[in-house]
């Protein structure tokens, strides 16, 4: 029983263990799956693609019903007639002129149009309207496209974003551990210190040197907790991954390539992979297309429909269907005056995004080349610290080994470590920041 109880809480206890341990490609995803901007922009995607869906219903008819009643509190309309006597015709044409017998008719009033009820379907189909409704229908398609870019636009931001914010939190995490060795050197020399000043063999003066590079050392440890909290929960807003103070993130920063490994080969386009170029490329077509839209608003339009008609009075006998077929013609004249200039503007319009695009490449060139440059940087600056961290280790050590011969001060021991434990935080700042430059120039560059 004891076993069959131990094991499930093992478990968990593993799988929390896991969900604290976070992986690049982890951070990345979840920061593509559930980042509010990337949720927003696909929502966007997704009402273009109704709109489009709703642009295709121009192909088929259009179908209208009207339906209308009227009461009117008096006839619209009254038809009198004044009685009399009317003659009563026998058949006989001599009896015509001189008629014996006449029927009495009462003068009458005849009310028209109190109520009415009137119903209309109409179904009209256009045949040809310039070519509209097509070019409608493929500006939808692209709009779609060009929010489809846009999302990728937005994805690739966020990741390069969380890529900085990971390496960020790898380099304080690191500089977690070059704290904890400094704090234990200064917990090892405290007990020298203390046991050679209670034997009288220094003073103590080299006691209060000591404890002030302690107190130092704890409020340099709190400043980077609170630095590295901070940095968690901004990582954690990024990448919807929940906060966890005790989050840790796996990857090294001593894993990497040179330079030359990333760099794109020579003569390898680069800039048509790139979405913010394929953007452009759609804008232009955008434009292409709205200048034959304005075009089209000159052409003439020709449609047919059919129109079924009921109108009744609501009493018997005064009710009708009529069906009738129409074709309709529309020809713009006067607007042909103007429109050679509306025409005119699109394309010019058209030549401004064709320009936009060019000097948009130039600029996209220029930031891989930057990117470039600062990866080769980032990398020098690596190899330099290493240099630095070799001659501090050294020095360090003929320092350590000088103070426990007595050849130089306790302040010459503090003031060596000193300098390896700066080297060493620069040394992973400069790894971590070549992190982000690989990062940088694999995204400028569209691999």
């Amino acid at each position: 029983m004891k076993s069959i109880i131990v094991i499930p809480l093992l478990l968990v206890s593993l799988s929390v263990f896991s969900q604290q341990h976070i992986s690049l490609e982890e951070a990345r995803r979840a920061a593509a799956e559930t980042n509010m901007k990337l949720i927003n922009s696909r929502l966007e995607t997704e009402s273009a693609m109704e709109v489009a869906a709703s642009v295709k219903n121009n192909y088929y008819p259009s179908v209208s019903l009207d339906v209308g009643l009227m009461h009117a509190v008096n006839p619209l309309l009254e038809i009198s007639s004044p009685g009399g006597n009317l003659p009563v015709y026998d058949g006989n044409p001599a009896n015509l002129g001189s008629a014996s017998e006449f029927a009495y008719i009462p003068a009458s009033t005849t009310g028209l149009l109190q109520k009415l009820g009137a119903a209309s379907l109409s179904v009209t189909q256009p045949i040809y309207v310039g070519g509209k409704i097509k070019m409608g229908d493929e500006l939808s398609q692209m709009g779609v496209d060009v929010r489809r870019k846009q999302e990728v636009l937005f994805k690739n931001d966020v990741l390069l974003e969380t890529t900085r914010q990971y390496w960020q939190i790898v380099s304080l995490q690191e500089k977690e551990k070059t704290i904890e060795k400094y704090e234990t050197l200064l917990d090892r020399l405290s007990i020298q210190v203390n046991d050679a000043y209670k034997a009288g063999l220094i003073i103590q003066n080299d006691v209060y040197k000591l404890e002030l590079e302690q107190n130092e050392l704890a409020l340099n440890k709190s400043k980077l907790a609170n630095g590295k909290r901070l940095a968690l929960l901004q990582f954690a807003n990024t990448t919807g991954i929940p906060f966890d103070s005790s989050m840790h993130l796996i990857e090294s920063v001593d894993e990497y390539e040179s330079p030359e490994y990333y760099k794109l080969m020579d003569g390898e386009g680069y800039l048509d992979r790139l979405s913010e170029v394929q953007l452009l490329e759609k804008s232009i077509q955008i434009q292409q297309l709205q200048t034959k839209l304005k075009e089209a608003d000159y052409l003439p339009t020709v449609a047919f429909g059919l129109n079924a008609f009921y109108l009744s009075q609501f009493e018997e006998n005064t009710g009708g269907l009529n069906l009738f077929g129409f074709l309709s013609a529309s020809v713009p004249i006067s607007s042909h005056w103007s429109g050679k200039h509306d025409v005119r503007e699109m394309v010019i319009k058209e030549e401004i995004a064709r320009n936009n695009l060019e000097d948009t490449k130039k600029l996209l060139q220029l930031r891989s080349e930057k990117s470039w440059v600062d990866l080769v940087e980032a990398h020098k600056q690596v190899l330099i610290i290493e240099d630095r961290i070799i001659a501090a280790n050294e020095n360090l050590r003929v320092n350590q080994s000088s103070y426990d011969s007595s050849v130089v001060t306790l302040s010459d021991l503090l003031e060596a470590k000193a300098l390896q434990t700066q080297a060493l935080d620069d040394l992973i700042e400069a790894k971590a920041k070549y992190k982000v430059a690989i990062a940088a120039y694999l995204q400028y560059t569209g691999k």
